[in-house]
């Protein structure tokens, strides 16, 4: 195939960004066509139009009027925004769940109760996988409160939100998750990101660790009487008999984004983690997925 189509026989962009939508137009046409085994005579015919027309249209001689393209993609089942060249939208159909859609549409009843039958069946076997995955490779940590300086433990009220990372030597080591907070600990802790920490009172020189300061929850390096800042623009704070400073743990390090759960399995971690909690008050309601 020529270099000025895509993988999917569809035209690219020429230098200046444009397209000849003839050609696009008749290109869609002979690649949606000649997936469903219609001929041009057949397309015609279906359409109620001259014979010459479809073969024209592929040829890029000339585009079908406005009125026939419903008609035409619904015959060709191309997706509006496929025809027309629009940005594709999250939930479109990719070309392979098309296809499949359109096998299935051609399956007598019976059949389509067959496989609407398996697809549930991989369905239930699917959600099963992710919940014993859920079970083994994730472990569940708490937030510290920046506001007060409480470990969600010691607080009173509703309970946070439990905080989901993957199963590895470092998470199951840290009891804790604590967000960075301004930029004192730039560029090796970014302000916004979360850390990973271990609750313990007993730190050495050097640790980065999680401590409140006069109410206030900071992230800092520890040195024999301050808490040193990275960032050479910020100040040093320094541990007198005037500051009151509660170390709540060590720093262990950042929380990466392959450590969070997708969507899928944070969903399923909501429901496993209530379920635990259902079962600890005596309940034995069970809760399902969406």
């Amino acid at each position: 195939m020529s270099s000025d189509f895509d993988p999917f026989g569809f035209p690219v962009q020429d230098a200046d960004g444009l397209k000849n939508e003839s050609v696009y137009f008749g290109q869609v046409i002979h690649v949606y066509r000649t997936r469903k085994n219609l001929s041009q005579n057949d397309l015609a015919d279906l359409l109620h139009v001259d014979r010459n027309s479809v073969a024209n249209w592929e040829g890029g001689r000339s585009r079908p009027p406005l009125e026939v393209v419903p008609r035409l993609c619904d015959l060709l089942e191309v997706p509006m925004e496929t025809f027309f060249n629009m940005p594709r939208r999250e939930d479109a159909l990719s070309l392979e769940e098309q296809d499949a859609l359109a096998l299935f549409h051609r399956l007598n009843p019976h059949d389509r109760e067959v496989v609407s039958a398996i697809l549930a069946s991989l369905q239930a076997h699917q959600k099963l996988r992710l919940r014993r995955r859920c079970l083994t490779d994730f472990v569940t940590l708490r937030r510290i409160n920046l506001h007060d300086g409480l470990f969600p433990e010691e607080k009173e009220g509703p309970a946070e939100k439990p905080f989901f990372v993957r199963r590895s030597p470092l998470t199951e080591t840290a009891t804790h998750v604590a967000a960075v907070q301004g930029d004192a600990m730039e560029p090796a802790f970014r302000g916004g990101s979360d850390v990973y920490l271990r609750r313990t009172g007993e730190v050495c020189p050097g640790d980065i660790v999680c401590a409140s300061v006069n109410g206030r929850v900071v992230i800092r390096e520890y040195q024999p009487g301050l808490l040193h800042a990275l960032n050479p623009l910020r100040g040093d704070l320094k541990l007198d008999a005037s500051v009151h400073c509660l170390v709540l743990g060590k720093v262990l390090g950042p929380v990466p984004k392959q450590d969070l759960p997708g969507e899928k399995e944070q969903e399923m971690l909501e429901i496993l983690h209530w379920e635990k909690e259902q079962g600890e008050n005596g309940i034995i309601i069970k809760r399902t997925s969406r």
